[in-house]
């Protein structure tokens, strides 16, 4: 390496580097495209995801059911969009850590961690990345929120309605509010 006075290139090339190599910065989004089928409140009696073709990296999770793995046993299989869902056995790291932790595969017998991987979760302050790789069998996938983002949806849609009522105007008369609407 060079260092140019003129330019700092050194000094530069260090910088992006470092950015390039934070997960905080660099990572791929896990799929979002039906966001209640790798939360807990799936509980879809056709399993079909299995991610053994999950391409091994850090991956932010964007979803209305949550973006945190759970940190407790998914008891019952068929979670998740799958038989096997996989949990996270053990806790967050503070803000800007990165910690090891083992993921479990739990099955519909009982059985809490039939199989185990390890992944790194970082902190990235506003939101968590994962270090993930693929699964040794079919049908174990990665688990991610337990809200059913059809009733989150409906809740934002509601609280929307509200802000758009008290958005009317006053009767000059009796300085009273009046609300009018209509329902399609």
């Amino acid at each position: 390496m060079t260092y140019s006075k003129a330019t700092n290139d050194f000094i530069a090339q260090n910088a992006y580097l470092a950015i390039r190599g934070d997960p905080c910065v660099s990572y791929k989004v896990l799929d979002t495209a039906d966001a209640i089928t790798r939360s807990v409140a799936n509980a879809n009696n056709s399993p079909s995801l299995c991610d053994n073709t999950l391409e091994a990296g850090w991956y932010r999770v964007t979803s209305y059911a949550g973006e945190r793995m759970p940190t407790e046993c998914i008891v019952g299989g068929m979670r998740c969009g799958t038989s096997s869902s996989i949990w996270m056995n053990g806790t967050y790291p503070d803000i800007g850590d990165v910690k090891t932790v083992q993921a479990c595969a739990a099955v519909y017998d009982g059985d809490c961690c039939k199989h185990s991987y390890d992944i790194e979760v970082k902190n990235c302050t506003d939101y968590l990345v994962y270090n993930l790789s693929p699964v040794s069998s079919c049908y174990q996938a990665y688990c991610f929120g337990r809200l059913n983002p059809k009733k989150v949806i409906a809740n934002e849609k509601m609280t929307a309605l509200i802000i758009l009522l008290k958005a009317n105007h006053h009767d000059r008369s009796t300085n009273k509010p009046v609300v009018t609407f209509e329902i399609e």
